[in-house]
């Protein structure tokens, strides 16, 4: 090996060529140690390590449509849906809604109706509905209806008819509602005892003409007191022709309140005041007055399966103040379709001559009226079967003053019937009721009543008064579009004096 330097003549240089010089004596000894050896094996590098790399498996998501596991540690109880139909005493019914009748204009939303039809004895029947405004402010409801019948025998015939009109206003807190009632009846005194006696029309016409105003209020929404109110007032002026008119005022206030859930307290005060005033009497015309005067304090308790409605009722009519009870009781074990009813209750009723006449429209004028006052002892029980089914019955005794009987007139020359009050008399009261009702497609009300009166003082039978009526009603709609209907009233005649 021969290396060819450059002589500088400088110290630098001549570090660097001892520098250089003594690598290359290295070099040089190595290799010429490596040729002494002549070892061929290539040269390579062995790593011995205790780390083994690795690649980790990826964790994946269940991401499949599979639903959770069951959990054993809960028990699950089984819900079963009550059948809608039957009603198990106070329990919540069934809350499927029923088809509102359909003279409710505003409640179907319906603005005009009209029926029209005609049955045997010459009877047409019109009666026809227009419904104004909206249910949420202003609204007005119109009715208009006319019936009138023909039979066979002399002056056998009547008609009447009716213009009624109703309107409210709500506001936030009440609803203000006033009603106009207009009604004429014309009837004629038929039936004589000789075939061959005929009357003209005008000495036996009965014709009756009505009108009636009423203005009420009542509380939509609960006030401070949680005090519900209605008041109402109505005015009544009825007259027949020729002979009687009455004027009718009557206020009725009646309050309640919930002193807790399941107690409620109510206050009903009533004064129904009636001037009446005859005419073209042969014993001269009278005017006297015909007034009612009632406060019905009470409270109804509501505990699970019983019901109490316990009240009194102070009334003044006839001259005399006194009291009536007022108890009604209703008890319907839970779980049980049987339930227990009894109460104690009482009533007036204003021997007006407006109301004789419409449970008798031939009576005759009185220049006297007495007020009949009424007590029910009753008992009974109530259950439903048969999923539809629902039947009630009882039994109890009822308690008349002055009940007035209609007994017919036999003097020569006279017509219609005249009044005869017991003081005194008692009536053996047996009601059955049974009801089906299939939602809106079927739907069945009977009912029956059995009266025995006894205890009379001054007749020797309860005259004109029915032993038995049986009323029936049955309406199926087999779709929206049709209803058949049918009524049944029948009774047992009652027994009359020649």
């Amino acid at each position: 090996m021969r290396t060819v330097i450059k002589n500088n003549n400088n110290n630098t240089a001549a570090c660097t060529y001892l520098l250089v010089l003594s690598c290359l004596v290295l070099v040089g000894v190595n290799t010429t140690h490596a040729q002494v050896g002549k070892d061929t094996t290539p040269q390579t590098v062995t790593i011995i390590s205790a780390f083994k790399p690795q690649m980790r498996s990826i964790a994946k998501m269940n991401f499949s449509a599979a639903g959770l596991p069951a959990d054993t540690a809960r028990f699950v109880r089984e819900y079963r849906v009550p059948v809608s139909e039957l009603y198990f005493g106070y329990t919540a019914v069934q809350t499927t809604p029923q088809e509102p009748p359909a003279d409710s204009l505003s409640s179907t939303g319906n603005r005009l109706y009209v029926r029209a039809g005609y049955g045997n004895f010459s009877s047409p029947l019109l009666k026809a509905g227009l419904y104004l405004g909206d249910m949420q402010r202003l609204y007005a409801t119109i009715y208009l209806d006319h019936q009138s019948a023909k039979g066979k025998a002399p002056n056998q015939q009547w008609a009447r008819s009716g213009l009624m009109g109703v309107a409210g206003y709500r506001t936030d807190r009440h609803e203000w509602t006033t009603s106009l009632n207009l009604r004429m009846e014309n009837r004629y005194l038929y039936g004589y005892g000789l075939l061959q006696t005929t009357y003209p029309k005008s000495p036996v016409q009965q014709l009756f003409r009505e009108q009636a105003a009423q203005v009420s209020m009542r509380n939509t929404s609960e006030n401070s007191w949680g005090i519900s109110y209605q008041p109402a007032i109505s005015l009544n002026r009825f007259s027949k022709k020729d002979s009687i008119t009455e004027q009718t005022i009557r206020v009725e206030t009646p309050f309640s309140a919930f002193i807790r859930d399941s107690l409620l307290v109510s206050l009903n005060l009533v004064a129904d005041m009636t001037a009446v005033k005859t005419q073209n009497r042969s014993a001269g015309d009278t005017s006297f007055q015909n007034n009612l005067l009632l406060i019905n304090p009470s409270l109804e308790w509501k505990r699970q399966a019983l019901t109490a409605h316990v009240g009194i009722t102070g009334y003044k009519t006839n001259g005399a103040f006194d009291f009536m009870p007022d108890i009604r009781i209703a008890y319907h074990a839970a779980n049980s379709r049987w339930g227990i009813i009894a109460g104690w209750t009482g009533t007036v009723q204003k021997n007006t001559t407006r109301n004789l006449s419409l449970a008798n429209p031939f009576v005759r004028i009185n220049d006297r009226q007495i007020n009949t006052i009424e007590t029910e002892i009753y008992g009974g029980v109530q259950t439903n079967f048969l999923r539809y089914f629902r039947m009630s019955a009882k039994a109890g005794l009822v308690s008349y003053r002055h009940f007035q009987l209609f007994i017919l007139d036999s003097l020569p020359g006279s017509n219609g019937y005249v009044l005869s009050a017991e003081p005194k008399m008692a009536n053996w009261r047996i009601q059955a009721a049974l009801s089906c009702h299939v939602d809106e497609q079927f739907q069945l009300n009977t009912q029956l009543v059995i009266n025995g009166f006894t205890g009379l003082d001054n007749n020797t039978r309860a005259w004109n008064t029915l032993p038995l009526e049986w009323t029936t009603d049955v309406q199926w709609r087999p779709n929206k579009a049709w209803m058949f209907q049918a009524d049944l009233y029948a009774f047992a005649g009652g027994q009359y004096i020649l």
